[in-house]
């Protein structure tokens, strides 16, 4: 069974959320700062970034230079690509494949109802070198999700 490449996931958050606008939160950002309250672990990197188009075109770039594959849903992200449709979409995702691993896979948020970048932009740490959320953070974005699992993954924190 292919292992994740969890070398290849923290290299790229580091490069993401140090030359763009987005944070790590997700369950590689948990795992990394509250692994206690993690019962699975991560396969995928989940950031959150500022929805403009100058920070979403500079982060496809970084991952287009990274050997990643981006897609919106199914459509990939090429040259010529037509941005509007990236409205309402929520977010995109990069994949790379590594011989002998499970792909790469980077999913970037950059809509979410009722919660705009700029507020959990102050929730932030460095944690191995990569911006992911405080404690208040994580609880602050787990407590508007809708899956048990991460409701409950709120609560642990809220305990801790």
């Amino acid at each position: 069974m292919p292992m994740i490449p969890y070398c290849e996931l923290k290299r790229v958050a580091t490069e993401l959320t140090t030359r763009c606008e987005c944070i790590l939160f997700g369950s590689l950002g948990l795992q990394m700062a509250y692994p206690q309250v993690l019962p699975d672990a991560p396969h995928d990197v989940d950031l959150f970034a500022a929805g403009n188009r100058d920070n979403l075109v500079q982060i496809i770039t970084l991952l287009r230079d990274n050997g990643y594959l981006v897609y919106s849903w199914q459509d990939p992200i090429v040259a010529g690509f037509d941005w509007e449709i990236l409205r309402g979409r929520f977010y995109f995702r990069g994949v790379k494949k590594i011989l002998g691993y499970e792909p790469a896979i980077i999913d970037v948020t950059y809509e979410i109802a009722g919660l705009q970048y700029e507020e959990l932009d102050v929730l932030t740490q460095k944690v191995e070198g990569i911006k992911t959320l405080t404690k208040d953070g994580f609880i602050c974005a787990l407590g508007r999700c809708e899956k048990e699992k991460h409701l409950l993954e709120c609560e642990m924190l809220k305990r801790l």
